[in-house]
């Protein structure tokens, strides 16, 4: 009798300590996002001519413009727009509009998002006598959201009456894949819904999304009479998003039950050998 109630309690007691254990101790409770940050960009451009016959460079930028960003902690929605942007022989637009939003707070007990997005109408591109771009519109977007452990990236890019010069018409409305490469010819690379995702996934992530990313690597052109290897890149509609978290060490409410529980039932064996 007293062995197998002294069993009885053995087997009581490892419960006890088992519920403590993976319950009371345990550091899984909920994981939130602490920070984000997000910024939409109509448009942006940076070349740089090098001569062939030595001189002085030839540089043509612009924007970005206009800009929407926000960072967190600290909720914000924000948003910007241009009437137009005009660079002379290179580029004109419509419209442009662009935003920035996030809902982090800084409370790792919550999930979180940062988002932006980035319309630019009537795009006109001419670049430099080498290549001919037009667009009804561009529209690119970049989310990311979740907690720690689980940080999701979403966007993409949507193209209206795409037509580039030498490869035609791409139809009244497409959704271009991840780093759709449309031409890669002689130093110049186009392309259409370029993505760029990094961070572990775990504690970081971030995404960018550009909807026409044209790239220059030596490529021979001519700006202002001057011949030369043209560098640089022209982004337009350009969205960005990241979030970092970390895991929230206070034990869940079920873990604290289970903490009680274990507890109470040690209590419980304590009394009950002290009787016997």
């Amino acid at each position: 009798m007293h062995s197998q109630g002294r069993s009885g309690c053995r087997n009581l007691a490892t419960a006890a300590l088992t519920l403590i254990l993976a319950a009371g101790f345990s550091t899984a409770g909920y994981a939130g996002a602490i920070t984000g940050a997000s910024t939409g960009e109509g448009e942006s451009i940076g070349l740089t001519l090098v001569p062939i016959i030595p001189g002085a460079n030839v540089t043509i930028t612009s924007g970005p413009l206009p800009v929407a960003s926000g960072t967190a902690p600290g909720a914000y929605n924000v948003s910007n727009s241009a009437a137009s942007v005009s660079v002379l022989g290179v580029l004109s637009t419509g419209i442009l509009n662009v935003a920035a939003s996030s809902n982090v707070t800084g409370n790792v007990d919550a999930p979180g998002f940062a988002q932006s997005s980035a319309v630019v109408n009537a795009l006109s591109l001419n670049i430099l006598s080498l290549l001919g771009i037009s667009a009804a519109t561009i529209s690119t977007s970049a989310n990311v959201s979740g907690g720690y452990g689980a940080l999701v990236a979403t966007g993409g890019t949507t193209i209206e009456n795409l037509v580039i010069a030498g490869l035609g018409a791409f139809g009244a409305t497409i959704t271009p894949s991840a780093n759709d490469v449309v031409l890669n010819v002689l130093g110049v690379t186009i392309t259409l819904n370029k993505q760029t995702i990094t961070g572990d996934g775990t504690s970081n992530l971030s995404m960018i999304t550009d909807g026409i990313d044209i790239e220059f690597n030596n490529a021979i052109a001519i700006i202002n009479g001057v011949t030369g290897d043209l560098i640089g890149a022209i982004d337009i509609g350009i969205s960005e998003a990241s979030l970092t978290a970390i895991p929230d060490s206070v034990p869940e409410p079920s873990s604290l039950a289970g903490i009680v529980t274990g507890l109470g039932m040690l209590a419980f064996l304590r009394r009950h050998r002290q009787r016997t």
